[in-house]
């Protein structure tokens, strides 16, 4: 893999297998069946009747990084009333 980034393929298009696009992946120095093998589980996934998908708000990645750093969130109504 090149780089780090939180961000996956959003868009329909971003997971297009054909020829010309494995083609870009290649020339950004991807391997070309590990594009398509990524590209086609990601497909599956998001076909998937129980997908989950990540929050679609600005700077998604920075809820999710303090929500690692603070540990789950409690919030339930007992929890509350308990002052925890």
């Amino acid at each position: 893999m090149i780089g780090v980034s939180p961000v996956g393929p959003f868009r329909t298009r971003h997971l297009d297998t054909s020829a010309a696009s494995l083609a870009l992946w290649e020339r950004g120095g991807y391997n070309r069946s590990d594009v398509r093998a990524f590209l086609n589980a990601t497909q599956y996934a998001l076909r998937h009747p129980n997908v989950a998908l990540d929050a679609r708000i600005t700077n998604a990645y920075i809820y999710r990084r303090a929500g690692r750093l603070r540990g789950p969130m409690r919030c339930s109504l007992a929890d509350r009333r308990q002052g925890s």
